[in-house]
């Protein structure tokens, strides 16, 4: 940044001399790194957009390529009609995340569908489901003891996509005859969800940055460390919290979520079950 100064000598009317000193800055360097630092911010921002859609997509990606594989030898029509329509689901799944994309890039906010009220218990099944279509997944036992009775209202998808990311890292970290459980209490106006697996842990000196984007203990080329974060961030704007807990025995993957009240059907049974 170069300055030039310029000195003014002048005299005025009652012969007091007064003397002017003017400050000419270029600021062209300036403003030029100001406008690369913009940039360089930008593309940043675009990068970890554009890794988490594709981790996001990923997953919906693997469970078609499974759900072609079994539909190449089935002989039976209906089990065929069925599959069809797991790779329906799949594929709207992968709109959805899509519609996310385009418009955070338009508002700067993520998409949020329709709030409608939703049992976790349903929400969790469906995620297993998800999970399982791939062969890994199948080798591993699912225990979903999350009582009917607990209530969100939220986008579904989004709450579905918490799911899913946390049971594929429980199955990446749990391997062939691995154990996941899932148990839920309540806390005052919050449930309580906490996903347990018998895997090997997380090594003591990252557990407490997973939920940053790009940290991950799975080998090179195995992971991109955004399941984690995105299922964080997902959490967080519902005004929950996430956290790990781990050692050589599993990890425990516990989330919170404000409570809502059951749809009118079902708000009997589930007062029923409470006191029962």
């Amino acid at each position: 940044v170069r300055n030039v100064y310029h000195q003014i000598e002048r005299l005025d009317v009652d012969g007091y001399q007064a003397k002017l000193i003017g400050t000419i800055q270029d600021i062209t360097e300036r403003k030029m790194t100001e406008e690369m630092l913009t940039r360089q911010e930008k593309m940043s921002i675009v990068g970890q957009l554009a890794a988490g859609v594709a981790h996001e997509i990923g997953n919906p990606i693997a469970a078609i390529a499974c759900l072609a594989q079994d539909m190449r030898g089935e002989p039976d029509p209906d089990a065929i009609d069925e599959i069809a329509e797991q790779i329906l689901e799949q594929t709207q799944r992968v709109s959805n995340i899509v519609q996310t994309l385009v418009s955070y890039a338009h508002s700067g906010r993520p998409h949020s569908g329709t709030p409608v009220v939703v049992q976790l218990r349903k929400l969790a099944e469906d995620a297993c489901r998800i999970v399982q279509l791939s062969k890994r997944a199948r080798q591993v036992s699912f225990d979903n003891r999350l009582p009917p009775t607990f209530w969100v209202q939220d986008d579904s998808q989004r709450l579905l996509q918490v799911f899913v990311n946390l049971f594929t890292n429980a199955v990446d970290a749990c391997g062939e005859g691995g154990r996941i459980e899932i148990v839920g209490r309540r806390c005052d106006d919050l449930v309580e969800v906490t996903i347990s697996d018998n895997g090997p842990g997380i090594p003591e000196e990252i557990l407490g940055q997973v939920l940053e984007p790009f940290v991950t203990s799975k080998p090179a080329g195995e992971g991109t460390g955004l399941g984690l974060p995105l299922a964080y961030n997902i959490i967080k704007e519902r005004g929950g919290e996430l956290r790990l807990e781990s050692s050589e025995h599993g990890t425990r993957a516990i989330f919170t979520l404000p409570l809502s009240a059951p749809p009118v059907a079902d708000a009997s049974q589930s007062t029923a079950a409470e006191s029962g």
